[in-house]
């Protein structure tokens, strides 16, 4: 995100713990980078995110895919999680300078319903509704909503920003093809939002013949209710 004349990344970090009994685990943890577009710098301090900071369980090696944004005053974050069940969650962060956060809530849980783990999670207003994009893994499909495998979803509702509660209210795939997947969104100048995904699904190879890339972007989109 831009604030100012500044560009803001927040990323996920990988990084391999030792354990007290010995074994090694992985842990995903957010971390930033403040830059102008070409070079960056990353806090010193890093990660500024880190899983512990979610009251309940979850599964430390699978907490990523940060989005930030501001919104009157605050930074925000939203983080895919699992939880102890194995299932997906979603769980937002706040800050008042980008180095200070503190967890927020969980916005929503899958309990194993729709997929497993929850990636590339998307917040924002859009009308009167709230709405939450998420894309699970391990997806099953519900007659001819959704496909087998991963998926990209709309969870539409309402948000109490008071009690930090999103009432879902409808749940959606975000496209019918196959090869749509991690959509993310932005603001315009003029108040529309704008929707690109990968365009590539984890569970295809598409690369072209002697190609050194494989996958592409969609075209924008402009979203409604």
């Amino acid at each position: 995100m831009t604030d100012g004349e500044k560009h803001i990344l927040v990323y996920t970090g990988v990084s391999e713990e030792t354990l007290e009994n010995g074994k090694k685990q992985i842990r995903q943890n957010q971390c930033l980078a403040v830059g102008d577009g070409v070079n960056y710098e990353k806090y010193e301090k890093n990660p500024i995110i880190v899983s512990e900071m979610i009251p309940v369980g979850n599964v430390c090696e699978d907490f990523r895919d940060p989005k930030i944004w501001k919104e009157d005053g605050v930074y925000y974050a939203v983080v895919g999680s699992r939880s102890d069940d194995g299932s997906g969650q979603i769980a937002m962060f706040r800050s008042k300078n980008l180095r200070d956060w503190e967890f927020d809530c969980i916005l929503d849980k899958c309990e194993n319903r729709y997929g497993k783990m929850w990636e590339c999670p998307d917040f924002f207003p859009l009308g009167e509704k709230r709405i939450l994009v998420v894309s699970p893994q391990d997806m099953r499909a519900e007659g001819l909503e959704f496909h087998n495998g991963n998926n990209a979803i709309f969870l539409t509702g309402t948000y109490d920003k008071e009690r930090k509660t999103f009432c879902r209210e409808n749940v959606q795939a975000a496209d019918y093809g196959l090869d749509f997947y991690a959509p993310q969104t932005m603001e315009t100048k003029d108040g529309r939002r704008i929707m690109v995904a990968w365009m590539k699904s984890w569970d295809a190879d598409i690369r072209t013949g002697k190609g050194k890339w494989s996958g592409m972007m969609t075209f924008p989109r402009e979203l409604s209710v």
